[in-house]
């Protein structure tokens, strides 16, 4: 039976390099002929078989004929080629070839990484059965290749400049300066580009020659299926880069983080990505998992942004997937300026805290920042108010709104109201003068309002649990309601929370403040503010192009 119909589909797409042809690789394919598939329908349909090949002389033809025989014997019941066995066979074939036929010797180049690979290790040493095995593989081939060449300058370039994160990677100069033998930058440059060159011709286009290591069919599939995904595409962005790999290995973005370096070498035939491009690639690499939609959902007015916040709204960043989408992509605030760095601190702390199921863990992001989780959930609405001025006092010494706000708001808005001291007597008693304090209470009541019923925490050292806020919540729902009037206000927030009269007498007076953002008045009036420049300004934009130069090539 022709060996055509042993095959399965997969066996008949292998690449001809695969199977070690040697120099007869390149007549084959200048014949047209890439895959096993393409040469047995050849054999079959042509009357000549495989004499018909053009240039193909009869000794060549005769070993050919015997390659094709040996894999014969390694096909199993299920269509697959046996890899390890095969291989073997075709090592004896070669060795007994060299003792005994001389045209066959004097066709083998006696520099190894200029051979046909004939005899090569197959790597890795496992079959790959799917993108955790192949990514895992790296390790392994990258070892492999280094141990198989005898220059120098090859392994030195493999282990400190194709295989390395970019702060790691030595330059040109620097290997040149490494090596016993003094070699100019350029010449190690011809050297690197030589190299390229034999991995994409290997892993991209199936010409597994010059590398002194022939890839596993199963490993090298995995390549030539993204060079099909990618396709005649030059340039792309870098986080569609990310997601194809992602995709069509089946391999999550964080983990191909790991060997990034690897695979941008091969992709675009250059070892030092653009500057954009290395940028991204020094971004940790859980940014790119999966974020739970419950954290995506999550406004960034409940992060520490500052007036950054301010910047990101300008930007249409809204959410805490937005700025995850925003840093991805590489569209967002330009890490050089003060706003920028801010950010930068934040998303750390936000991917520093992104767990593998896609949750943040919002106790590890508070840490990161050195928030400070205040007060804890009340057990009651009594708790909540018979501790609301101790708690308050709390926040606004934690927030520093000002050096005298803490005492301002115990002798202002804490102390019971026969007590409470007018605007010119706590001035008189704080050594300063009653539009100062004035402007200082207004500045913290604002702030509480803003966090605690706003729920805009960019300027907050401190966070809430939730039940603490759903209090405030309730509150901000009798005052509206009371419609500026502080007694229909008590007696709405007494029926909601079904507490006594009496409860209310102080801590009314202080919610009622918060609330109002004032004590016991006509809430002040807001000005109509046009945001400044600095808050709409567009920020720098990182295209993060990948240059996909690998697929150009068509020798």
């Amino acid at each position: 039976m022709s060996i055509f119909f042993l095959l399965n589909a997969t066996g008949r797409a292998t690449p001809l390099s695969t199977l070690r042809f040697g120099a007869l690789e390149v007549r084959l394919e200048s014949a047209g002929l890439r895959n096993l598939g393409d040469l047995l329908t050849y054999d079959a349909l042509d009357p000549r078989g495989l004499a018909g090949i053009p240039g193909l002389d009869p000794t060549e033809r005769l070993q050919l004929e015997g390659r094709l025989t040996s894999l014969s014997k390694h096909i199993n019941d299920d269509g697959d080629i046996v890899w390890d066995t095969y291989y073997k066979s075709v090592g004896d074939l070669v060795g007994e070839a060299r003792h005994e036929d001389p045209l066959v010797v004097s066709q083998q180049p006696v520099d190894n990484q200029h051979a046909s690979d004939e005899g090569a290790r197959l790597v890795p040493s496992y079959e790959v059965t799917d993108g955790a095995s192949f990514i895992n593989a790296f390790p392994e081939v990258v070892r492999s290749i280094m141990e198989s060449r005898d220059n120098e300058v090859d392994r030195a370039i493999l282990l400190e400049r194709l295989s390395c994160q970019s702060q790691d990677r030595k330059t040109l100069d620097e290997i040149a300066s490494s090596l016993k033998v003094r070699l100019t930058r350029e010449r190690v440059r011809q050297r690197e580009s030589k190299l390229l060159n034999h991995l994409t011709d290997a892993l991209l286009h199936g010409r597994q020659r010059r590398l002194g290591v022939a890839f596993r069919p199963s490993f090298a599939r995995y390549w030539l299926l993204v060079a099909e995904q990618f396709g005649e595409n030059e340039e792309i962005s870098f986080t569609r880069f990310i997601e194809t790999l992602e995709s069509t290995w089946g391999v999550p973005a964080d983990q191909l983080f790991v060997q990034l370096p690897f695979i941008t070498s091969v992709l675009t035939s250059k070892a030092i990505p653009p500057r954009q491009m290395r940028a991204h690639m020094r971004r940790d690499n859980r940014i790119y998992r999966q974020l739970a939609s419950v954290d995506r959902a999550i406004p960034i007015t409940m992060l520490a942004l500052g007036k950054a916040a301010g910047r990101l709204h300008a930007l249409g960043i809204e959410t805490v997937g937005d700025l995850f989408d925003a840093a991805r992509n590489g569209n967002g605030l330009d890490a050089s300026s003060n706003v920028g760095r801010v950010v930068e601190k934040v998303l750390f702390a936000l991917v520093s805290s992104h767990g593998e199921d896609g949750k943040i863990d919002w106790r590890g992001y508070e840490a990161k920042l050195g928030l400070v989780r205040f007060p804890a959930d009340p057990a009651s609405a009594e708790t909540f108010l018979s501790t609301l001025a101790d708690d308050l006092a709390t926040i606004i010494r934690a927030n520093r709104y000002s050096l005298r706000a803490v005492d301002i708001f115990n002798i202002r808005i804490a102390a019971p109201r026969a007590q409470r001291l007018t605007l010119a007597q706590a001035a008189e008693q704080l050594g300063s003068h009653g539009p100062s304090i004035k402007r200082e209470e207004s500045i913290f009541l604002s702030a509480l309002n803003a966090q605690l019923v706003g729920r805009d925490l960019t300027r907050s050292s401190v966070t809430f649990c939730s039940g603490y806020l759903h209090y405030w919540a309730d509150a901000e729902e009798c005052y509206r309601a009371a419609s500026g009037d502080f007694q229909t206000f008590c007696a709405g927030v007494v029926s909601k929370w079904g507490i006594q009269p009496a409860q209310m007498v102080e801590a009314g007076e202080i919610l009622w403040a918060v609330l109002n953002r004032y004590p016991r008045g006509r809430p002040p009036k807001m000005r109509n503010q046009r945001p400044r420049p600095d808050d709409t300004t567009a920020a720098r934009e990182s295209r993060g192009v990948v240059v996909l130069r690998g697929f150009r090539r068509a020798h």
